[in-house]
């Protein structure tokens, strides 16, 4: 079976007052987004940097709707215990926001 971008675990779909859907998953790094009610998707990359191999981007849950109609999620990376070699001196794990004054179509950040 081929997997699409939207198959992952502890996935969270949210309803825009707009109509818009908003999909993450830990297999997404980004946000899928449909305005038709879910017939069509498109996902939105949002490249987080890593300072090595071993770091992973810990996954996006529900998003944070500002008063101003601003969506944010909140990203993170880090490594996980057991994922480097022992001994390995991991870099410190971060967070920053990104986020959508268009409904969820396009995002900026890191903030």
């Amino acid at each position: 079976m081929e997997h699409s971008l939207l198959v992952g675990k502890e996935g969270s779909l949210t309803s825009l007052d707009n109509g818009v859907l908003l999909f993450t998953s830990e297999s997404l790094d980004g946000v899928a987004w449909s305005d038709d009610g879910g017939a069509k998707w498109e996902h939105v990359n949002f490249d987080t940097p890593r300072d090595d191999e071993y770091q992973a981007v810990f996954p996006v849950r529900a998003p944070l709707i500002h008063p101003d109609g601003t969506i944010s999620f909140v990203r993170s990376v880090g490594t996980m215990e057991g994922a480097a070699p022992a001994g390995y001196e991991s870099p410190k794990s971060r967070a920053w926001r990104v986020s959508s004054t268009d409904g969820g179509r396009t995002w900026g950040g890191p903030h």
